[in-house]
């Protein structure tokens, strides 16, 4: 299934300058980098004025961030759940090693389907621009998808294997 920009059917479903500047900075950066992606390409492929740019986001970096943040929330939403998950069986106290290896097989299911099967592969690429660009040192997509998930299997690990934890 091809995917349907919000640039694309943005008259239709009316929505913002901001999001529609946003969608197809996503587009945009992941097929090109920060530095091949110019403010003219975004305003041309949003069909918004080129003014649009600086009056939402100041200029192209901050643009950028905003982009990669958006993505780095939608992300996150993805793994919210096996994190709710992981932070219930821990607030009730009632871990075991069957449950702690039931989360580290969920954790790295939802990697896998998250890099092989993703609905957005324009969202993996962004993650090899942001370490690439490394425009002051700021990953958010790295940080939910790598970072945290690393913590959180090592905590899931200390569950699996009690005499790894560091007293």
């Amino acid at each position: 299934m091809e995917r349907v920009w919000f640039a694309e059917v943005s008259e239709k479903n009316g929505l913002k300058t901001k999001e529609k500047l946003i969608e197809t900075g996503i587009m945009l950066f992941s097929k090109y980098g920060f530095e091949a992606t110019t403010t003219r390409m975004i305003a041309d492929k949003s069909g918004e004025n080129i003014a649009t740019m600086p009056f939402h986001f100041k200029n192209k970096k901050n643009f950028y961030k905003k982009v990669l943040e958006y993505v780095a929330g939608d992300v996150s939403a993805t793994y919210k759940p096996i994190y709710e998950q992981i932070q219930n069986i821990e607030s009730s106290d009632s871990w075991s090693v069957d449950k702690a290896w039931d989360c580290i097989c969920e954790l790295i299911e939802l990697q896998l389907v998250w890099a092989i099967d993703l609905p957005n592969p324009e969202y993996l690429t962004l993650i090899y621009w942001e370490q690439s660009t490394n425009l002051d040192n700021f990953s958010p997509i790295t940080d939910v998808v790598c970072q945290k998930c690393e913590e959180t299997l090592a905590f899931l690990l200390t569950k699996y294997h009690p005499g790894l934890k560091n007293d």
